[in-house]
């Protein structure tokens, strides 16, 4: 185990038969904290957004699956399935809007005409 001494005690060992070593312990390093996985603490008190292109890459590692949620046509959205006890426990999917009775929006509708539409100070609450 290596031994640290002050400067003064290095200083006066230079006169001494055995002079003293100044060693340097290594700062350790954490195997859990990396480059990747640092968070941008100013970025988030500044309520900015985080880099893009840190979650794509996180994105490219990850294995794509075709999600298994229930598929319906909209003649197979009854009140008593829509209401029941069974209802709204997990994610389905409507494969046309035809037969739904309301209107979908415009396949190219961006969210700056939104902002247009309702007003940009509006809150709007979305599903993505």
């Amino acid at each position: 185990m290596p031994q640290f001494y002050c400067a003064s005690c290095t200083l006066a060992s230079a006169c001494t038969a055995a002079p003293v070593a100044t060693t340097y312990k290594n700062q350790r390093k954490s195997s859990r904290s990396s480059a990747q996985n640092r968070l941008d603490y100013a970025n988030l008190d500044a309520h900015l957004p985080a880099d893009a292109n840190r979650w794509l890459a996180i994105l490219a590692t990850r294995p794509v699956v075709e999600h298994a949620f229930r598929r319906f046509t909209a003649a197979e959205l009854t009140d008593e399935w829509l209401w029941g006890e069974e209802s709204m426990k997990e994610p389905w999917v409507v494969d046309e809007e035809e037969g739904l009775g309301m209107e979908m929006p415009r396949k190219d509708l961006g969210i700056g005409e939104i902002a247009e539409l309702v007003g940009k100070d509006t809150p709007l609450e979305v599903i993505g």
